[in-house]
């Protein structure tokens, strides 16, 4: 093991707590999960996904139990990978640990509230249309 992949490991260990749970952060028009992965090819990994207000949406819309939606989200998922063994991870990592989050956790109350917000942003950008088609 590399000295690097050592240092972004020691990391993880003793920020373990912060890597138990996904975190979400809303951006101008998509949410962004980011989670850690320990199960992965080189050891460990974040992993980044990027969701449309669409696609959570539909989520939401079409599955009636949180772990359904959650599931059918993933799938929509435009996804990035950074592998402990990586240059990037330890500056990934730290941004992990140290940023507040708007949600935290794959829940039933993460769902609804990511719901809310795509669906306001989803009205709010078709209440846009209607004005601009209408001049």
């Amino acid at each position: 093991m590399s000295d690097m992949n050592e240092h972004h490991h020691k990391y993880v260990n003793e920020h373990s707590s912060a890597f138990q749970n996904s975190k979400f952060y809303i951006e101008d028009d998509a949410v962004k999960e980011v989670y850690y992965n320990p199960d992965s090819n080189a050891g460990g990994q974040l992993v980044t996904n990027r969701y449309s207000c669409s696609s959570i949406v539909e989520a939401y819309e079409n599955h009636n139990d949180s772990d359904s939606f959650w599931d059918h989200l993933e799938s929509t998922a435009k996804q990035y990978l950074t592998d402990i063994d990586t240059s990037e991870f330890g500056m990934e990592a730290k941004e992990f640990v140290e940023s507040p989050c708007d949600y935290s956790g794959n829940n039933e109350e993460t769902m609804n509230a990511l719901y809310r917000w795509a669906n306001g942003m989803e009205q709010t950008q078709s209440e846009q249309d209607m004005k601009m088609g209408g001049m």
